[in-house]
């Protein structure tokens, strides 16, 4: 159910190109539902020319942060590094309460990016180690996953994708659905962690 339900999202935007948070919502919604998925999310292709009104349009939709960041050391958020192009969170299902992370730079995170260029390098989804949520008193970490999404066009080695699907999954919850299959097969489970 994971993989249909980010390709399901990567399809829709694919051709969808101008989808509002509203119609994200409504698409993404049903995923969430019928999969392990916990939070769906978008993260358009932002270049340095357009950033200013992509930061704009957050503010006056009254997200927190209002403008494109990354988490420095502290885990404190800052305005993203000058670059040629961001990928930073634009709709999140759900919403509340992830509404934090609206605005994140997911490109910027060292692990985030090597996991976002393997998947668009190869076309297929990517995740990095498990990570800690963008904010700052989360100490859970989580198995985030990448897909790119590149429009009409054929997926190339070096094609740019328009943007990413990320699926959010607890490790904690997944890992007790799979030793819980397991043990319901009477089937020898060892997991190194």
């Amino acid at each position: 159910a994971l993989r249909e339900s980010i390709r399901g999202l990567e399809l829709f935007l694919s051709v969808a190109r101008e989808t509002n948070a509203e119609e994200f919502r409504r698409f993404a919604h049903p995923l969430i539902d019928a999969s392990t998925v916990e939070i769906l999310s978008y993260l358009p292709r932002v270049d340095r020319s357009e950033r200013e009104q992509f930061e704009a349009a957050l503010e006056e939709a009254g997200f927190p942060a209002g403008f494109i960041f990354q988490i420095n050391a502290s885990g404190d958020k800052q305005p993203a590094d000058e670059a040629e192009f961001h990928y930073p969170v634009l709709h999140t299902e759900p919403l509340d309460p992830h509404r934090y992370a609206i605005g994140f730079d997911a490109f910027s995170d060292e692990q985030r990016r090597k996991a976002m260029i393997s998947a668009a390098l190869t076309g297929f989804p990517a995740a990095p180690p498990p990570l800690p949520l963008v904010m700052k008193d989360s100490d859970e970490n989580s198995i985030i996953v990448y897909s790119p999404v590149f429009g009409t066009a054929e997926h190339t080695a070096e094609a740019q994708p328009e943007g990413y699907v990320v699926a959010l999954i607890r490790a904690q919850p997944l890992l007790e659905q799979i030793v819980a299959r397991h043990t319901l097969q009477n089937q020898c489970t060892s997991m190194e962690l």
